[in-house]
């Protein structure tokens, strides 16, 4: 959380010094007023999420300017007009938090905070530390040095990940969201936003894919992320699912088929802290699927 407030206070002081540098040097200069954001609290979340004028541009849908008074207030008061429920674009999830109206797709799923948390859960959190704003420029991740000391490994190597799929993405996403939102606890919906529902937007965004174009942009989107995560570990086509979908057929072969779901588990017995819909699941299992 510590490290989660140092990046929020960071944002705000950029947020408080923009637009202060005219286009046009010849033009009048009105020297904005600055507001001076709240902090963050270490032990509540109470004052974040849309209450809250940076938490509230992150989470705003990209579909609706935040900077306008009268648009800020109505997805506050979350005016049906201005469905903030409805959208899966929030603009943390884009690249420098913008997005273009005549391409949707260019930079979602690119941005700085959620390549941040993907480090913070599947890696480390000393690998998200001191790494570059520009994520476009943010260089590939190094291959792990091996030393003669025994340590504890990261989540990826304990987990056998190696490389990033469509629904660990997914997973970073909702965490990412809920963690710029007042919701108290890890929560499947919060002031009418379903998780569920943003799980299987960001899956589809890559799986549900409508021409040869959009599956090469998604292959090049999961492409920038390995380059970014786990690049210098095993290739991810020496382990391309091979493993789990051995267990799978395992699994086949010990109970029947009908009371299986099509996430590996019985169908009365679903894992703990999990949800399901549209035969998916937001569980540590399905990351690896």
């Amino acid at each position: 959380m510590r490290e989660y407030n140092k990046e929020m206070k960071i944002r705000a002081q950029q947020l408080a010094c923009d637009s202060q540098t005219p286009d046009n040097p010849s033009s009048v200069v009105v020297e904005p007023e600055l507001t001076l954001l709240s902090s963050f609290s270490d032990s509540t979340r109470t004052g974040q999420g849309l209450s809250h004028d940076l938490t509230g541009l992150l989470l705003c849908p990209v579909e609706y300017d935040w900077e306008i008074p009268e648009v800020r207030a109505a997805v506050r008061a979350l005016d049906p007009e201005f469905d903030f429920a409805g959208s899966a674009r929030a603009r943390c999830f884009y690249k420098n938090e913008e997005c273009n109206p005549e391409d949707p797709d260019q930079g979602y799923l690119q941005s700085y905070l959620l390549v941040q948390v993907y480090r913070h859960l599947f890696t480390s959190p000393s690998s998200a530390k001191d790494q570059p704003e520009n994520v476009e420029n943010m260089p590939p991740n190094k291959k792990r040095k091996t030393t003669t000391t025994s340590h504890r490994g990261d989540v990826s190597q304990i987990c056998q990940i190696t490389r990033v799929t469509p629904r660990s993405i997914a997973y970073a996403a909702i965490h990412l969201h809920l963690a710029l939102s007042d919701a108290s606890h890890y929560t499947t919906t919060h002031n009418g936003y379903n998780y569920q529902d943003l799980w299987n937007f960001v899956v589809d965004f890559f799986e549900d894919v409508p021409d040869e174009e959009e599956q090469r942009r998604t292959k090049e989107l999961l492409k920038w992320w390995n380059d970014r995560i786990f690049t210098g570990t095993r290739s991810a086509a020496n382990s391309r699912g091979t493993k789990m979908t051995s267990r799978k057929q395992d699994l086949a072969k010990r109970q029947p088929v009908s009371s299986l779901d099509p996430s590996g588990h019985p169908d009365d017995h679903p894992p703990e802290n999990s949800t399901s819909a549209g035969g998916r699941t937001v569980s540590g299992s399905s990351l690896l699927v």
